[in-house]
């Protein structure tokens, strides 16, 4: 239950440690001091929360150069920062100024599992040193106070990061004060909360289905909530508004994006593709690669080559060796489109899942294309996987129903997953297709 700190300070000289922490009382806030002694920081465990990191580039005393001085520093902050951390600025506070872009090029090419920073600048020991070599804190403390301005877009998302956050707790405080102040004073709060919590999971998704998916149950019941708080965040200071104001030039103007860039966007709004664990079978999204051997014919009643055709338009005059290299690195796969509404209330039978192909966009020849929408053919937006740009092109003409035991039959694995509202936008495009009148009319053409 407690917090990991947003601040943190990397060195060896004890002295330098509490210069940076004196500056930052002056500012009102604190850090934890990290220690290095011999090339090891005196840490329990990887933090992650960092907001702000500080790290002498220099951990060893003498003898050590070069790239065994940046092996010191990218081996101490895997040690220090959880690679999962967000978005955080990292700061190198050192007397040798000179090698800030050499370690920092270092750790990018070398240390993975040190995440990258939002932004990086240099902060020079000697230009806070008197003559006595003594640290000023108040000069360090206002060049602390300037670094949100050399970064105005850092600052601005780190700011949403944490409006975001206020109003999720906003929701934890709201849901806590309906249980009488004096019962929260005294700690005893906690059978109060527990029935508040315990309503909320089963009006969401029916009491019977709670114990089945404790998390999804809580996540549906304060999602509203949350997304309300979300849609009107608060700005009572003007604090987020001026940092957008800063973050953004020229708002008006047409933001030119490269292709990469565009589906490297899509990507992050509509596909999820879990760092940790995996996507529980038979979700809505989900997304399952078509395993070696699958019996097309039997399932879908045609045979793979001609479905390709289905899906991918050959024109006269296409190279025959360029349409083999597509369909080769092309995928089957077949997408779970369960209602959000199932989905939450883990309801039993079957699962409708419809077939599609992944094309890589790069590689599609000419004379060449993926069938137009029409009908039931239906096209995610193009995004990227795997460092390639693919599009993803559904056919409502190849639906299954699956149960369970299908799944596991079929050796069915997720790959990745359709967010929510990619989920919302193929339920839309089937509806439209399933319904369309399709009535006589005999009037002349």
């Amino acid at each position: 239950m407690i917090p990991s700190p947003k601040i943190v300070v990397v060195d060896d000289d004890a002295v330098a440690l509490n210069a940076i922490q004196s500056s930052l009382h002056r500012l009102d806030t604190a850090c934890l001091p990290v220690h290095v002694q011999a090339g090891v920081p005196k840490i329990a465990h990887p933090i992650k929360g960092i907001k702000l990191l500080f790290v002498d580039i220099h951990l060893l005393v003498g003898g050590v150069t070069g790239a065994a001085v940046y092996d010191v520093v990218g081996q101490v902050l895997e040690r220090v920062i959880d690679e999962r951390n967000g978005p955080y600025v990292l700061v190198t506070w050192t007397t040798h100024k000179d090698e800030h872009e050499a370690v920092l090029k270092h750790l990018s090419a070398h240390y993975s599992r040190v995440p990258p920073p939002i932004a990086s600048i240099q902060l020079p020991k000697e230009k806070f040193m008197n003559t006595h070599g003594e640290f000023d804190s108040a000069q360090i403390a206002t060049e602390l106070s300037d670094i949100s301005a050399q970064y105005p877009q850092a600052h601005a998302l780190i700011r949403w990061e944490d409006a975001v956050t206020r109003a999720a707790g906003d929701v934890v405080t709201t849901l806590a004060n309906l249980v009488k102040r004096e019962t929260m004073f005294l700690g005893q709060a906690g059978t109060k909360l527990e029935r508040l919590i315990k309503a909320i999971a089963q009006r969401t998704v029916g009491r019977e289905n709670v114990a089945s998916d404790v998390v999804t149950a809580v996540n549906e019941g304060f999602m509203p909530l949350l997304l309300d708080r979300l849609s009107h965040l608060s700005d009572a200071t003007g604090d987020l508004t001026s940092a957008w104001t800063g973050a953004i030039a020229e708002p008006d103007k047409h933001s030119d994006l490269q292709a990469y860039e565009s589906a490297k966007l899509n990507a992050m709004y509509h596909i999820a593709i879990p760092n940790t664990g995996v996507i529980r079978v038979g979700s809505r999204g989900a997304v399952y690669k078509v395993p070696a051997g699958f019996d097309f014919e039997r399932w879908f009643g045609i045979k793979e080559e001609a479905l390709f055709g289905e899906y991918i338009q050959i024109n006269d005059g296409a190279d025959g060796a360029a349409v083999k290299a597509l369909k080769s690195n092309s995928e089957w796969f077949l997408v779970g489109v369960r209602t959000a509404c199932d989905d939450a209330q883990s309801k039993k039978g079957s699962n409708r899942v419809v077939l599609a192909l992944e094309v890589p966009i790069e590689q599609i020849p000419a004379k060449v294309g993926v069938q137009k929408e029409n009908g039931p053919i239906l096209h995610c937006p193009e995004y990227e996987r795997n460092d390639t740009g693919r599009i993803l092109v559904l056919n409502w003409l190849y639906m299954l129903g699956l149960t369970m035991g299908n799944f596991k039959d079929l050796n069915l694995a997720t790959s990745f997953r359709l967010r929510d509202s990619m989920c919302a936008y193929l339920e839309h495009h089937f509806s439209v297709h399933a319904s369309r009148p399709g009535i006589i009319d005999l009037k002349k053409r």
